[in-house]
């Protein structure tokens, strides 16, 4: 579950937005226009990444369309926080380095 859990959301284009996803089914479970208005993304683009993370087993649905974590997802839970905070660090990081790159003030970020 480990390395499915890397890819999904460090090894792909769109792990961002489907961590997103993630942090919020772990709160309560949402339909797809609530996460959808929760997140500010168009419809479509949150039902592709429901399917991505159907399909792989991260989360599941109701007959109604409503979609939580997966048992398998809540088990593993310290691992996605594990990658989301690495992921995190590294976006806090990029942004610094465009920062001095571009010449404007940095902000105050931590550098691990």
């Amino acid at each position: 579950m480990k390395r499915l859990l890397w890819q999904m959301f460090a090894g792909t284009v769109g792990g961002y937005t489907r961590g997103f996803i993630i942090k919020k089914l772990t709160d309560k479970s949402y339909t797809t226009n609530q996460l959808a208005e929760a997140l500010n993304i168009d419809y479509q683009t949150t039902t592709h990444h429901l399917d991505v993370l159907e399909k792989n087993g991260i989360i599941t649905t109701t007959y109604d369309n409503i979609y939580f974590l997966s048992k398998n997802m809540e088990a593993n839970l310290n691992v996605f926080r594990q990658i989301w905070e690495k992921i995190e660090r590294n976006i806090k990081q990029e942004n610094l380095l465009k920062q001095l790159e571009y010449g404007s003030k940095p902000k105050n970020y931590r550098i691990y």
